[in-house]
């Protein structure tokens, strides 16, 4: 058993609504994820999964659907305008899009996308600027539910490996 890990670099606007202080403000960050995955079993060649896969697969879909695009509360009133302008939008389903919460949702995305290359997801680390970071390691129950019966449906076409690789490929 041991670990395999990806980092890769994003940058998406949001803002916290009810937030105290300039957090409120929409605003933007350069975010740094780095994923750590566990596997059982190395293949004949001698690894488990190729980069590359990871790439193609969970990055890709951050790529997809968060990068230079707008992460929002479903409360968020911007939304309406976003998307009058046909701007990139993900609309958070655990509230607002604090680090946590984006860090817990990204977390589900790896766990179901990676799951087909016998990878389970160890933990997800997200850096919202370069000294300011979360782990997140595992899904509450409360937080598992709401992502299965909201998250999921919304999703549920990109999150299987097989259909998100063979819809990239038609937009390329």
């Amino acid at each position: 058993m041991g670990i395999v890990s990806r980092v890769h670099s994003f940058c998406a606007g949001h803002r916290v609504i009810g937030h105290p202080n300039k957090c409120n403000n929409t605003h933007g960050h350069n975010y740094k994820i780095e994923v750590n995955f566990k596997y059982q079993e190395i293949s004949d060649l001698g690894y488990r999964v190729d980069f590359g896969e990871i790439k193609s697969i969970f990055i890709a879909w951050i790529e997809m659907y968060i990068d230079h695009g707008y992460i929002a509360n479903p409360e968020d009133p911007i939304i309406k305008y976003l998307e009058e302008q046909n701007h990139k939008i993900h609309i958070m389903h655990l509230g607002n899009p604090t680090a946590e919460n984006i860090a817990t949702e990204l977390y589900y995305v790896a766990e179901l996308m990676m799951k087909s290359k016998g990878l389970t997801v160890d933990n997800i680390k997200l850096w919202e600027t370069p000294n300011c970071y979360v782990i997140v390691d595992r899904i509450s129950p409360e937080d598992r539910y709401i992502l299965d019966t909201k998250f999921y449906p919304e999703y549920k076409s990109s999150l299987d490996t097989k259909n998100f690789l063979q819809c990239k490929k038609r937009e390329e």
